[in-house]
């Protein structure tokens, strides 16, 4: 068995129970989860979105049979774990085939989605070609996520998608991109996802791409509210473990950190850096490759598929460098002179390069969240005296 290496951060997978896809010590990069998104075109027009998402397809969107092709690719390179993504899936008209089609090729499939225009022969068709699980984006309470989305009824038909994918015994895992529209609503929304029958919660916070960007003054959180939410997420998985609540809770990579309770709630995966590019690909859908779907600045792109095959974009460490090819020595203002630079590589690169500008300085970090608030209380109690 191959030396496991501790660098390497295992991937959380949710598949029935929590496991994990381990990266070991001198494995070839490849793309074992991959995100699609099969059109920009969205049914809503949230206003916390990174890719600014709206009523209208990217100009010259693939076509099913160039989706195929990018499909026989990943195959190729190894792929494991597939997601459909947006704008919003289910507005394409072609879905439902691809989806058939990476199961057939024997890859987990997934399916993001806001949740409101799902039918129940949707959820029938995915049921029998045995979906893994179906992620639904739910941002606070009723009214709190009806404005985020901008339609009225928005969180009656996302609650409804999840009772009638559970209903089909589907796994069901719930999205919410925290910012300070609604993180109020958290402690009451987990009651509300739990008493739903939600198999896992998953939390991250807002960028500042796309629309959350231009909303960015209503949208970022503090560092003392990110440092709240990671303990948040702690007390969560604490209760969980202790049968106290039924629905497990994650972080996603914008949370989090090589730093006491914020390195707990990653259990036993190791932080060691993004992955985009490494062990995670986005392709758009106009064909461009990014090593995730969040960086949206057009530096990362890699390449395009209709000028070069998805396998060879992937083997050129080029078309990753920004993270194939790490120097700890980029790490700069809240990263610069911190000691787990070296492993954390400055946490989720689009969350720092959204806010700060720098691919390696992201002060939306516990340990820099921590510092900060031990400051303000010296600060305080200073002039206390």
């Amino acid at each position: 068995m191959q030396k496991m290496h501790k660098m390497a951060r295992n991937l959380l997978i949710f598949k029935g129970t929590m496991s994990k896809l381990t990266i070991y010590e001198g494995t070839k990069y490849f793309p074992a989860v991959v995100a699609l998104e099969v059109t920009l075109r969205c049914n809503m027009k949230c206003i916390h979105c990174g890719s600014s998402a709206n009523h209208n397809p990217r100009s010259n969107e693939l076509t099913l049979d160039e989706w195929k092709k990018v499909v026989d690719d990943l195959v190729e390179l190894g792929s494991e774990y597939i997601t459909l993504s947006g704008g919003e899936p289910f507005v394409w008209p072609h879905w439902a085939e691809l989806s058939k089609y990476i199961a057939r090729k024997g890859k987990t499939l997934s399916i993001v989605s806001n949740g409101y225009l799902i039918t129940n022969d949707d959820i029938k068709f995915l049921k029998d070609i045995g979906m893994w699980n179906i992620g639904l984006s739910v941002d606070g309470l009723q009214n709190t996520h009806d404005k985020i989305r901008g339609i009225k009824g928005a969180y009656i038909r996302a609650l409804g998608s999840v009772e009638r994918f559970k209903k089909a015994g589907i796994k069901v895992v719930v999205s919410t991109s925290v910012s300070r529209l609604n993180i109020k609503d958290l402690s009451d929304l987990r009651k509300i996802l739990s008493e739903n029958g939600v198999d896992l919660w998953q939390l991250q916070i807002v960028n500042s791409f796309g629309r959350a960007g231009k909303n960015r003054h209503e949208m970022l959180i503090s560092q003392d509210e990110y440092a709240d939410l990671v303990e948040f997420i702690h007390k969560c998985q604490e209760e969980y473990k202790e049968h106290k609540n039924n629905m497990a809770v994650m972080p996603a990579d914008s949370i989090g950190y090589c730093h006491g309770v914020a390195a707990k709630i990653w259990g036993d995966m190791e932080w060691c850096g993004c992955n985009a590019g490494r062990y995670v690909v986005g392709v758009r859908s106009d064909g461009d490759i990014v090593g995730c779907l969040s960086l949206q600045d057009p530096r990362f792109v890699g390449g395009n598929v209709r000028k070069k095959s998805l396998k060879e974009i992937w083997e050129d460490d080029l078309a990753f460098a920004y993270n194939r090819n790490f120097d700890s020595a980029s790490l700069c203002g809240a990263c610069e002179k911190c000691p787990e630079g070296e492993q954390c590589r400055g946490g989720c690169i689009a969350m720092g390069y959204s806010v700060t500008g720098h691919l390696y300085d992201n002060n939306y970090c516990y340990k820099h969240a921590r510092h900060i608030r031990a400051a303000e209380n010296r600060e305080q109690a200073g002039l206390c005296l």
